[in-house]
Protein backbone atom coordinates (compact mmCIF):
# COMPACT_ATOMS: atom_id res chain seq x y z
CA UNK A 1 0.00 0.00 0.00
CA UNK A 2 2.93 2.39 1.21
CA UNK A 3 4.41 1.62 -2.40
CA UNK A 4 1.40 2.37 -4.46
CA UNK A 5 1.10 5.76 -2.81
CA UNK A 6 4.31 6.42 -3.21
CA UNK A 7 3.79 5.49 -6.49
CA UNK A 8 1.21 7.56 -7.06
CA UNK A 9 2.49 10.85 -5.70
CA UNK A 10 5.46 10.28 -7.95
CA UNK A 11 3.54 10.48 -11.56
CA UNK A 12 1.56 13.02 -9.84
CA UNK A 13 5.16 15.50 -9.09
CA UNK A 14 5.94 13.83 -13.18
CA UNK A 15 2.35 15.05 -14.67
CA UNK A 16 3.27 18.56 -12.70
CA UNK A 17 6.31 19.34 -13.88
CA UNK A 18 5.96 18.12 -17.63
CA UNK A 19 2.46 20.44 -17.90
CA UNK A 20 5.25 23.07 -16.00
CA UNK A 21 8.13 22.39 -18.92
CA UNK A 22 4.82 22.74 -21.55
CA UNK A 23 3.58 25.81 -20.12
CA UNK A 24 7.27 28.00 -19.65
CA UNK A 25 7.66 30.97 -21.49
CA UNK A 26 9.97 30.25 -24.77
CA UNK A 27 11.53 33.07 -26.94
CA UNK A 28 10.07 35.74 -28.74
CA UNK A 29 10.89 36.19 -32.16
CA UNK A 30 11.76 39.04 -33.63
CA UNK A 31 10.83 38.61 -37.33
CA UNK A 32 8.06 35.92 -36.82
CA UNK A 33 4.53 36.46 -37.19
CA UNK A 34 2.78 38.01 -34.22
CA UNK A 35 0.49 36.00 -33.17
CA UNK A 36 2.06 33.14 -30.60
CA UNK A 37 -0.38 32.30 -27.61
CA UNK A 38 0.19 34.95 -25.21
CA UNK A 39 -0.86 37.82 -23.41
CA UNK A 40 1.38 40.57 -23.27
CA UNK A 41 2.04 43.80 -25.10
CA UNK A 42 5.13 45.53 -26.13
CA UNK A 43 6.85 48.19 -28.13
CA UNK A 44 10.11 47.61 -30.40
CA UNK A 45 12.28 50.81 -31.37
CA UNK A 46 14.44 50.15 -34.61
CA UNK A 47 16.83 51.46 -36.96
CA UNK A 48 16.54 50.86 -40.76
CA UNK A 49 19.99 52.19 -42.61
CA UNK A 50 21.37 51.58 -46.11
CA UNK A 51 24.54 53.63 -45.55
CA UNK A 52 24.53 55.38 -47.92
CA UNK A 53 21.35 57.65 -48.11
CA UNK A 54 20.39 58.07 -44.30
CA UNK A 55 18.18 55.65 -42.21
CA UNK A 56 14.23 55.15 -41.10
CA UNK A 57 13.60 54.70 -37.80
CA UNK A 58 10.86 52.51 -36.60
CA UNK A 59 8.76 51.87 -33.81
CA UNK A 60 6.14 48.52 -33.75
CA UNK A 61 3.42 48.70 -31.26
CA UNK A 62 1.75 45.21 -30.80
CA UNK A 63 -0.42 43.06 -28.29
CA UNK A 64 -2.14 40.13 -27.89
CA UNK A 65 -4.56 38.51 -24.92
CA UNK A 66 -5.32 35.10 -24.59
CA UNK A 67 -8.61 33.20 -22.77
CA UNK A 68 -8.27 30.09 -21.11
CA UNK A 69 -10.48 28.34 -23.75
CA UNK A 70 -7.51 28.80 -25.94
CA UNK A 71 -8.91 31.34 -27.61
CA UNK A 72 -7.26 34.80 -28.42
CA UNK A 73 -6.93 38.21 -29.87
CA UNK A 74 -3.78 40.47 -31.71
CA UNK A 75 -3.11 43.79 -32.93
CA UNK A 76 -0.43 45.51 -34.44
CA UNK A 77 0.91 48.81 -35.87
CA UNK A 78 4.24 50.79 -36.60
CA UNK A 79 4.91 54.41 -36.89
CA UNK A 80 8.61 55.07 -38.83
CA UNK A 81 10.59 58.12 -39.70
CA UNK A 82 12.59 58.79 -42.54
CA UNK A 83 16.01 60.65 -42.54
CA UNK A 84 17.02 60.04 -46.19
CA UNK A 85 19.19 62.23 -48.47
CA UNK A 86 18.59 63.09 -52.13
CA UNK A 87 19.74 59.82 -53.88
CA UNK A 88 19.60 61.92 -57.62
CA UNK A 89 15.99 59.89 -57.94
CA UNK A 90 14.19 61.06 -54.85
CA UNK A 91 14.17 64.53 -52.98
CA UNK A 92 15.49 64.41 -49.45
CA UNK A 93 12.89 62.19 -47.27
CA UNK A 94 12.26 63.39 -43.71
CA UNK A 95 8.15 61.89 -43.53
CA UNK A 96 6.56 60.45 -41.12
CA UNK A 97 4.75 57.43 -41.47
CA UNK A 98 2.13 54.90 -40.46
CA UNK A 99 2.00 51.31 -41.32
CA UNK A 100 -1.66 49.57 -42.00
CA UNK A 101 -3.13 48.66 -38.96
CA UNK A 102 -3.67 44.83 -37.82
CA UNK A 103 -6.81 43.19 -36.05
CA UNK A 104 -7.05 39.82 -35.69
CA UNK A 105 -8.06 36.31 -33.57
CA UNK A 106 -5.58 33.76 -32.65
CA UNK A 107 -6.43 30.09 -31.28
CA UNK A 108 -3.47 28.02 -29.59
CA UNK A 109 -4.01 23.75 -28.80
CA UNK A 110 -0.63 21.93 -27.21
CA UNK A 111 -0.36 19.17 -29.06
CA UNK A 112 1.72 17.42 -26.72
CA UNK A 113 4.11 18.60 -23.68
CA UNK A 114 6.61 19.52 -26.28
CA UNK A 115 4.60 20.57 -29.07
CA UNK A 116 2.11 23.38 -29.81
CA UNK A 117 0.16 25.16 -32.60
CA UNK A 118 -1.18 28.56 -32.97
CA UNK A 119 -3.55 29.40 -35.73
CA UNK A 120 -4.74 32.92 -36.79
CA UNK A 121 -6.70 35.08 -38.81
CA UNK A 122 -6.21 39.19 -38.98
CA UNK A 123 -7.49 41.98 -41.14
CA UNK A 124 -5.18 44.50 -42.32
CA UNK A 125 -6.99 47.96 -42.19
CA UNK A 126 -5.66 50.85 -44.68
CA UNK A 127 -4.42 53.63 -42.57
CA UNK A 128 -0.87 54.01 -44.40
CA UNK A 129 -0.71 57.19 -46.42
CA UNK A 130 -0.21 56.76 -49.99
CA UNK A 131 2.02 59.97 -50.75
CA UNK A 132 5.77 59.13 -52.29
CA UNK A 133 7.35 60.20 -48.98
CA UNK A 134 5.05 58.07 -46.25
CA UNK A 135 4.87 55.42 -48.62
CA UNK A 136 8.97 54.83 -49.20
CA UNK A 137 9.47 55.33 -45.72
CA UNK A 138 7.09 52.15 -44.70
CA UNK A 139 8.82 50.54 -47.59
CA UNK A 140 12.21 51.10 -46.08
CA UNK A 141 11.20 50.42 -42.58
CA UNK A 142 9.47 47.07 -43.23
CA UNK A 143 12.87 45.23 -44.30
CA UNK A 144 12.82 45.22 -40.09
CA UNK A 145 9.41 43.14 -40.39
CA UNK A 146 9.67 42.01 -43.83
CA UNK A 147 6.99 39.40 -43.01
CA UNK A 148 4.52 41.82 -42.13
CA UNK A 149 5.18 43.70 -45.91
CA UNK A 150 1.26 43.64 -46.60
CA UNK A 151 1.11 46.35 -43.66
CA UNK A 152 3.10 48.96 -45.54
CA UNK A 153 0.92 49.09 -48.87
CA UNK A 154 -1.27 52.17 -48.72
CA UNK A 155 -5.13 51.71 -49.56
CA UNK A 156 -5.51 48.06 -49.02
CA UNK A 157 -7.47 45.27 -47.13
CA UNK A 158 -6.29 42.08 -46.50
CA UNK A 159 -7.01 38.90 -44.81
CA UNK A 160 -3.67 37.56 -43.30
CA UNK A 161 -4.12 33.85 -42.51
CA UNK A 162 -1.55 31.52 -40.51
CA UNK A 163 -0.62 28.54 -38.22
CA UNK A 164 2.85 28.63 -36.88
CA UNK A 165 3.66 25.16 -34.87
CA UNK A 166 6.31 24.95 -32.15
CA UNK A 167 8.32 22.18 -30.59
CA UNK A 168 10.61 22.73 -27.63
CA UNK A 169 12.28 19.86 -25.40
CA UNK A 170 14.92 20.90 -22.98
CA UNK A 171 16.63 24.30 -23.78
CA UNK A 172 16.08 24.00 -27.50
CA UNK A 173 12.81 24.98 -29.50
CA UNK A 174 11.51 25.04 -33.13
CA UNK A 175 9.19 27.49 -34.38
CA UNK A 176 7.92 27.72 -38.41
CA UNK A 177 4.73 30.03 -39.50
CA UNK A 178 3.00 29.10 -42.75
CA UNK A 179 0.66 31.33 -43.74
CA UNK A 180 -0.91 33.65 -46.98
CA UNK A 181 -1.84 37.56 -47.46
CA UNK A 182 -4.85 37.28 -49.66
CA UNK A 183 -5.62 41.53 -50.49
CA UNK A 184 -9.47 41.69 -50.37
CA UNK A 185 -9.22 45.33 -51.96
CA UNK A 186 -6.47 47.35 -53.72
CA UNK A 187 -8.49 50.43 -53.41
CA UNK A 188 -7.64 53.16 -56.46
CA UNK A 189 -3.46 52.53 -56.68
CA UNK A 190 -3.76 49.05 -58.45
CA UNK A 191 -4.76 45.99 -59.75
CA UNK A 192 -5.86 43.53 -56.75
CA UNK A 193 -2.51 41.43 -56.48
CA UNK A 194 -2.45 38.03 -56.40
CA UNK A 195 -2.00 36.67 -52.66
CA UNK A 196 1.59 36.49 -50.85
CA UNK A 197 2.94 33.58 -49.50
CA UNK A 198 5.20 32.71 -45.62
CA UNK A 199 6.95 30.56 -44.60
CA UNK A 200 9.32 31.23 -41.49
CA UNK A 201 11.99 29.27 -39.32
CA UNK A 202 13.13 30.25 -36.26
CA UNK A 203 15.69 28.00 -34.35
CA UNK A 204 16.81 28.89 -30.83
CA UNK A 205 17.51 27.69 -27.15
CA UNK A 206 17.19 29.33 -24.13
CA UNK A 207 19.36 28.57 -20.77
CA UNK A 208 17.42 30.63 -17.62
CA UNK A 209 16.30 33.94 -18.35
CA UNK A 210 18.33 34.54 -21.66
CA UNK A 211 16.90 32.86 -24.22
CA UNK A 212 18.34 33.59 -28.42
CA UNK A 213 16.80 32.69 -31.91
CA UNK A 214 18.36 32.57 -35.60
CA UNK A 215 15.55 33.59 -37.62
CA UNK A 216 14.25 33.50 -41.29
CA UNK A 217 11.96 34.75 -42.80
CA UNK A 218 10.56 34.03 -46.83
CA UNK A 219 7.70 35.86 -48.64
CA UNK A 220 6.79 34.09 -52.03
CA UNK A 221 4.47 35.45 -54.65
CA UNK A 222 1.90 32.74 -55.65
CA UNK A 223 1.36 34.11 -59.32
CA UNK A 224 3.26 35.22 -62.30
CA UNK A 225 6.39 37.11 -62.16
CA UNK A 226 8.94 38.34 -64.35
CA UNK A 227 12.16 36.52 -64.96
CA UNK A 228 14.37 39.24 -63.78
CA UNK A 229 12.28 39.37 -60.34
CA UNK A 230 12.71 36.48 -57.54
CA UNK A 231 9.65 34.78 -56.61
CA UNK A 232 11.65 34.35 -53.41
CA UNK A 233 12.83 37.13 -50.91
CA UNK A 234 14.14 36.27 -47.85
CA UNK A 235 15.24 38.07 -44.60
CA UNK A 236 17.81 37.07 -41.72
CA UNK A 237 18.10 38.14 -38.37
CA UNK A 238 19.48 37.47 -34.75
CA UNK A 239 17.28 37.99 -31.55
CA UNK A 240 18.21 37.75 -27.93
CA UNK A 241 15.41 38.00 -25.02
CA UNK A 242 15.93 38.48 -21.05
CA UNK A 243 12.78 36.97 -19.15
CA UNK A 244 12.70 39.82 -16.22
CA UNK A 245 9.41 38.40 -15.19
CA UNK A 246 6.90 40.96 -15.94
CA UNK A 247 9.43 42.83 -18.31
CA UNK A 248 11.15 41.28 -20.89
CA UNK A 249 14.10 43.69 -23.37
CA UNK A 250 14.60 42.33 -26.25
CA UNK A 251 17.77 42.78 -28.95
CA UNK A 252 17.64 42.06 -32.84
CA UNK A 253 19.44 42.48 -36.04
CA UNK A 254 17.95 41.80 -39.75
CA UNK A 255 19.28 41.83 -42.76
CA UNK A 256 18.01 41.04 -46.33
CA UNK A 257 19.68 38.09 -47.98
CA UNK A 258 19.18 38.18 -51.00
CA UNK A 259 21.52 39.51 -54.12
CA UNK A 260 21.23 43.36 -54.81
CA UNK A 261 20.15 44.11 -50.98
CA UNK A 262 22.01 41.46 -49.22
CA UNK A 263 24.99 44.02 -47.15
CA UNK A 264 22.91 46.95 -48.46
CA UNK A 265 20.77 47.32 -45.61
CA UNK A 266 21.05 46.11 -41.97
CA UNK A 267 18.41 46.91 -39.51
CA UNK A 268 19.33 47.11 -35.39
CA UNK A 269 16.27 47.47 -32.77
CA UNK A 270 15.59 47.05 -29.33
CA UNK A 271 11.94 46.31 -27.50
CA UNK A 272 10.36 45.67 -24.34
CA UNK A 273 7.25 43.40 -23.85
CA UNK A 274 5.28 42.98 -20.57
CA UNK A 275 3.22 40.28 -19.45
CA UNK A 276 -0.47 40.66 -18.01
Amino acid sequence: MKSTTVTCLSLSVLTALAGQAAAEEIHETATLDRASGKTEAGADLSFVSDFDEGFVSRLDLHGQWMHKSGFGAYGQLAVSRAFLEDNGITEPIDDISLSNLELGGQYKKSLSNELSLVAHAGLTLPTAQNDIGPFLTNVISSQRRFNDLVNAIPEITAMRLGVSPTWQRGALFVRADLGVDVILDAGDLMETPDPIGHANLAVGAKSGKLSGAVELVTLFATGDVDDDDGRFQHTGALSVRYDAGKVSPTLAIVSPLDDGARGEVLTVGAGVSAKF
